[in-house]
């Protein structure tokens, strides 16, 4: 090789038919934005692999399920893989299962840029790059599970540098595989690490995040394969929304007025990214049954909005997800003995005022139109209840009409 690194941009889980999920409001402003989020994210792997002008764009798998997908997936896909095509930038495009490669339209065509993993067999594609160096890749078409067993590729070798492609979780093996020293996954977050048989294994991750869990950045991997064959990986941030978690102690949100200037002072402290949207999810850590009930007030909507308009007041690409109340946490076995006395309670309380049956799910109210000290003991009247209905169908053994 000669003393140019030989640049990868790599790239998976595209999920072009999967839109942003758990966003309880979108303001009008920020709607077109939050929209085009998962197509602006893969164009962003795009724009900066042209930009940068690698020498391959290996994508590991994960760009749509056709069950989900329209047109405009089909052609959003066929544009951004012509957009490298006239960069002259090399495609090495793997299957996942989630695929459903024979689903796909027949009419959809190809780029000449664009070389597949089909069938289950290894195969290996040469890819010359710019310095006029070779580049080897070998994969599979993976139609089952998410294993990926390097003993399917015993016997594959190559005179030049050589990754294995796949989506899934790199299957342990006693075997030593000397000819394949990196591997470029799919189907898990962002991660690059070193197996005890001295395998470079990265993931890719998904440009954008789809959903509350997903929190923090995503992107693709620049990787760079030195003349001594080591590997130098840089994660490159595509995210155009990114799911931001605030924890806030519930002795700071004695009240509506407090919640939110402790949303404020965090978030006024934060340095954010002007290009990216953050959807900010509040958990209030060890609420009581009141603050639980808070996200069922009548007027819990109006103060969302409230506290949306002040936050786009730090930074307009703010966007409230929603507020979290989690429980204080007790030990497993004082909560179990103080239900069961709650239980035992409650069952000689029922009895005494002659009530044979509690359908508890129906007096839990959809509107509530009440006060705010009187819903607050009810919903925590209904929540030790539920409890101890819960208690009575799991440790006593008791039918569910039985169990009130």
């Amino acid at each position: 090789m000669t003393s140019t690194n030989l640049r990868i941009l790599h790239t998976a889980d595209w999920r072009l038919a999967s839109a942003l999920s758990e966003l309880a409001q979108i303001p009008d402003s920020l709607f077109d934005a939050i929209a085009d989020a998962p197509t602006r994210s893969v164009q962003r792997v795009i724009d900066f692999a042209i930009a940068e002008s690698v020498d391959v764009l290996v994508f590991s798998g994960g760009a749509l399920d056709p069950n989900h997908a329209v047109a405009s997936d089909y052609a959003f896909l066929h544009h951004e893989l012509t957009r490298l095509h006239d960069a002259k930038i090399p495609v090495i495009w793997n299957w996942s299962r989630t695929d459903r490669r024979s689903q796909w339209p027949r009419c959809f065509q190809w780029p000449a840029n664009v070389q597949q993993f089909t069938g289950d067999s290894p195969r290996i594609i040469n890819v010359t790059c710019r310095n006029g160096e070779t580049i080897s890749f070998t994969g599979l078409e993976v139609s089952t599970g998410d294993t990926i067993s390097p003993t399917w590729f015993n016997g594959v070798e190559s005179s030049h540098p050589l990754f294995g492609v796949g989506y899934g979780v790199l299957a342990d093996s006693d075997q030593e595989l000397p000819s394949i020293e990196h591997w470029l996954l799919g189907g898990r977050p962002y991660n690059a690490s070193r197996l005890e048989t001295d395998e470079s294994v990265v993931y890719a991750g998904s440009p954008q995040g789809r959903r509350s869990d997903e929190i923090g950045p995503h992107g693709c991997v620049l990787v760079e394969l030195t003349r001594e064959n080591a590997l130098s990986v840089q994660f490159i941030n595509t995210s155009c929304v990114e799911y931001l978690p605030l924890t806030i102690p519930a002795g700071r949100a004695s009240c509506p007025v407090s919640l939110e200037e402790a949303v404020l002072e965090i978030l006024d402290a934060k340095v954010l990214d002007s290009t990216i949207i953050y959807a900010v999810e509040v958990r209030i850590i060890d609420s009581n049954p009141a603050l639980q009930a808070f996200v069922h007030l009548s007027d819990y909507a109006e103060f969302l909005a409230s506290l949306q308009e002040n936050i786009c007041l730090i930074d307009g690409n703010l966007l409230l997800n929603r507020i979290i109340p989690v429980a204080i946490q007790e030990s497993e076995s004082t909560g179990s003995q103080e239900i069961l006395g709650e239980y035992l309670f409650i069952v000689e309380e029922l009895r005494s005022h002659g009530w044979s049956d509690l359908a508890l799910e129906q007096l839990i109210p959809q509107q509530m139109a009440v006060d705010w000290c009187q819903l607050n003991e009810d919903l925590a009247g209904l929540a030790t209840l539920k409890e101890c209905e819960s208690l009575g169908i799991h440790l006593l053994g008791k039918a569910r009409e039985d169990a009130a």
